[in-house]
């Protein structure tokens, strides 16, 4: 779920930023299968997340994830030892907590349905500030 929080909160300050065109190189070969619809989401968690990612990509005229291996993928190790150690951060990083999920699933969701398609009805969380969850295109 971290993996997904993650890549959410970068979409979030991406589309604040007024970026149009992004690529995001994750270490989560999970995360970047299931949003590149190689993996079917099983668990309505993740579901929801692929869900809200999708929200996300709205924003965008183009977003594509990479998988990058965990051996080279710097950033995030840093990052990561940075976290567990409680260390200040590196000039240039934020920071977010979060008190509840990004995504959560939707109880009225039929669970035989294809997974990781946006349904009716769907609640809509809200977007970062300034950023409407559900641009027109």
């Amino acid at each position: 779920m971290a993996e997904y929080e993650g890549l959410l909160a970068g979409l979030r300050a991406a589309a604040g930023m007024g970026i149009h065109r992004l690529l995001v190189l994750g270490d989560s070969q999970l995360v970047v299968n299931q949003v590149s619809k190689e993996y079917q989401c099983t668990d309505p968690q993740m579901d929801a997340y692929v869900r809200e990612v999708r929200r996300m990509e709205r924003h965008f005229d183009g977003l594509k994830l990479r998988h990058v291996p965990q051996r080279d993928n710097t950033v995030a190790d840093e990052l990561s030892r940075v976290a567990s150690a409680r260390a200040p951060l590196p000039l240039g990083t934020f920071e977010e907590r979060l008190a509840q999920p990004s995504a959560r699933p939707n109880p009225l969701r039929d669970p035989n349905d294809t997974p990781s398609v946006p349904t009716p009805g769907d609640p809509h969380p809200s977007g970062p500030e300034g950023v409407d969850p559900d641009p027109p295109r």
